[in-house]
């Protein structure tokens, strides 16, 4: 008898740094070591909060486990929506050559009250410079 397959929802970005970023599950992990055979990914919080959480995966990007729980902080659920549109607005401003707090591409799943605060930082001069780190900070 064969085991059923489940299918996960792993969504891949990058960091601020370009580094790979996997979110599962509202939890975002960066990659801790790789081996020849899988990649070992840590929580995002492993030193800020000591948080203990690793998934491992295979090199085609294939679920093996889980390893630990997060202890010390709860998931965004947002925090797909969030880099998402992040990845449009900086992907439109690299196209066009414009400021990215100038753009009007709008998120496609987020909720309303969120697309205007996003709006209201990117609207003064002062905090546009911290927006990137506002954003992805809960993420």
């Amino acid at each position: 008898m064969t085991s059923p397959t489940v299918i996960l929802s792993v969504t891949l970005s990058k960091t601020s740094k370009n580094a790979p970023l996997l979110i599962y599950n509202g939890y975002s992990y960066t990659i801790d070591r790789r081996s020849e055979t899988k990649i070992s990914w840590k929580c995002k919080y492993s030193r800020k909060y000591f948080c203990h959480a690793r998934l491992h995966k295979k090199l085609n990007y294939e679920f093996i486990k889980t390893v630990g729980e997060h202890e010390n902080h709860i998931g965004n659920s947002r925090c797909e929506a969030i880099r998402k549109y992040y990845e449009q607005l900086k992907q439109k401003s690299e196209q066009n050559q414009t400021n990215p707090h100038s753009n009007s591409c709008g998120p496609t799943n987020m909720r309303w009250t969120f697309i205007v605060s996003i709006k209201f930082v990117f609207s003064f001069p002062c905090i546009i410079r911290n927006c990137e780190y506002l954003l992805l900070d809960y993420c």
